[in-house]
């Protein structure tokens, strides 16, 4: 009997003390999750600052890019660590405003990496299954593909059919062309392999256009570096002179950013393509990451500055990834929240706010 009373009891302090550790993980959340709206508001003061005192924001280089940093500021509570970073959003081509030959040229290029021959003409079969997976109508383009087509697939499943429909970059794996085909291995595959992984293409692709977050002219001082020489075109002089004065190799001008989105060395950029180029930061894609130990909290935030056009916050409800013949529901503005931001003057606008999980598009 006292073995058998002594195995009982340590079963019960084994199942008591795992019931205090899953108790204390939810406390423990709670306390990083103020934490990490705290560093949030830290990095949103470091920008307003900033703006306050230079009159815009370029480019992370001006001295706002490391936030935490800059405020020479810790976390309050020992043993739990803040991390902060910020992404200028205008600095990618906003994708409801690229032109249909700009389009067809960056799916040319994204080709051309792969026999070193540029063609625009390589593009088009991309551009047209990717239009006829948007447009309402049943005319089939030239290399594209409508609702029969992936109607035959297996398993079956409907293309959205609406203008400007793409809410998120995972819809270009039911997209013709973009994921692998068996059948026509050379004219597909062009976002995701035969493993259904994506290619450097499509991370190319993710890090220079935006999904409907803003229209806002391409912010030329934080445009990756894929997009830059999509700019450039075949001027290869101009690439190189666009990268020693944002990387600080030319010592000439003394700052590693464009003030002016009229400076003589952008003219040449907007010979080549019909995207209109900009130099402030309007905005703001934040990452906040807060670990203590094993745990870990992490907050993904897109604001843009000012306030929203409806005159308040723009908060949105998290997105999952977009499933073909679905359809997102939207928010109203002028909810009581829209209003008390409005009286508060805050300086920004929440577009997106995601909580441990990725903020995807």
């Amino acid at each position: 009997m006292i073995v058998l009373l002594a195995v009982l009891s340590m079963r019960l302090l084994e199942e008591t003390v795992r019931e205090m550790e899953h108790v204390s993980q939810f406390h423990k959340r709670d306390d990083m999750r103020l934490q990490a709206y705290s560093a949030l508001e830290t990095a949103l003061g470091v920008l307003e600052e900033w703006r306050m005192v230079e009159g815009q924001l370029f480019a992370p280089s001006q001295g706002w890019g490391n936030p935490l940093s800059y405020a020479e500021i810790q976390s309050p509570e020992a043993g739990m660590k803040w991390e902060v970073s910020i992404e200028d959003e205008t600095g990618k081509i906003p994708f409801g405003t690229i032109k249909e030959k700009d389009l067809i040229a960056l799916f040319a290029l994204m080709v051309t990496e792969e026999d070193g021959l540029f063609n625009e003409r390589d593009g088009e079969p991309y551009y047209d299954c990717l239009m006829d997976w948007q447009d309402a109508d049943d005319d089939e383009r030239d290399d594209g593909a409508e609702e029969d087509y992936y109607e035959g697939l297996e398993p079956p499943y409907f293309p959205p059919r609406e203008k400007n429909s793409l809410k998120s970059f995972e819809e270009f794996r039911y997209i013709k062309g973009f994921y692998h085909d068996e059948d026509d291995p050379e004219g597909s595959g062009l976002f995701f392999d035969e493993l259904g992984n994506e290619t450097s293409r499509f991370r190319h692709f993710r890090s220079m256009i935006s999904l409907g977050h803003h229209s806002y002219p391409v912010n030329v001082n934080t445009a990756p570096d894929y997009l830059l020489r999509f700019l450039c075109g075949d001027d290869d002089r101009a690439y190189e002179e666009l990268l020693d004065k944002l990387s600080g190799r030319d010592t000439t001008s003394g700052e590693t950013f464009f003030r002016n989105a009229g400076d003589r060395q952008l003219s040449s950029l907007r010979a080549n393509r019909s995207i209109e180029l900009g130099s402030e930061c309007k905005i703001f894609r934040i990452h906040v990451t807060v670990r203590k130990g094993p745990a870990n909290f992490r907050l993904h935030a897109l604001l843009g500055r000012g306030r929203s056009p409806a005159g308040g916050t723009t908060a949105t409800t998290p997105r999952s990834p977009r499933v073909p013949n679905t359809r997102t529901s939207k928010t109203k503005s002028g909810s009581p929240l829209d209003k008390n931001f409005a009286k508060l003057q805050y300086p920004f606008h929440i577009i997106a706010l995601r909580e441990n999980e990725n903020l995807v598009d």
